[in-house]
């Protein structure tokens, strides 16, 4: 009779272990997949978000430099963001408006930037904007803003 009641134990231990492992199984499955989805939206922001950095160039407030800013002009939708990152080793500004006319009043505008320091702009409104250096006005660039499609 022990060894009946033995096997029966076991038999019961054998169908509890069973479901745990099956909704473990899922579990992890799902984590799996979570993971993955997460990692995907991650990436996907990062690639898109790389196409909106614009460099200011090593050596480019040297005049007859043909390159100041990478890309010199960039579209974007509206309610995203552009980057600028000063990898030269001079200052530099980031203002919106052109050398002939001066900088746009309430224009976006970095103020100083350093070697290494970004600065951020998000654009809210479609349309055309023009931005140079104020230290260097040969130094422009160039933003195309188109609205967004909400679906």
């Amino acid at each position: 009779m022990n060894n009946r009641s033995e096997s029966f134990g076991n038999l019961q231990n054998q169908n509890l272990i069973k479901p745990f492992y099956i909704l473990t199984r899922q579990s992890l499955l799902s984590i799996l997949l979570i993971t993955v989805s997460f990692s995907y939206i991650l990436f996907s922001q990062q690639a898109w978000a790389s196409d909106r950095v614009v460099s200011i160039l090593y050596d480019s407030a040297n005049p007859l430099s043909k390159e100041n800013f990478d890309p010199k002009s960039i579209s974007v939708k509206t309610g995203q963001e552009v980057t600028w990152i000063n990898s030269d080793e001079l200052m530099h500004t980031v203002t919106e408006g052109n050398p002939s006319d001066g900088p746009v009043a309430n224009g976006f505008d970095s103020g100083v930037l350093h070697m290494g320091q970004e600065f951020k702009a998000i654009f809210d409104k479609p349309g055309q904007y023009e931005y140079y250096c104020i230290f260097h006005p040969f130094m422009k660039g160039g933003i195309s803003v188109t609205e967004s499609q909400v679906f």
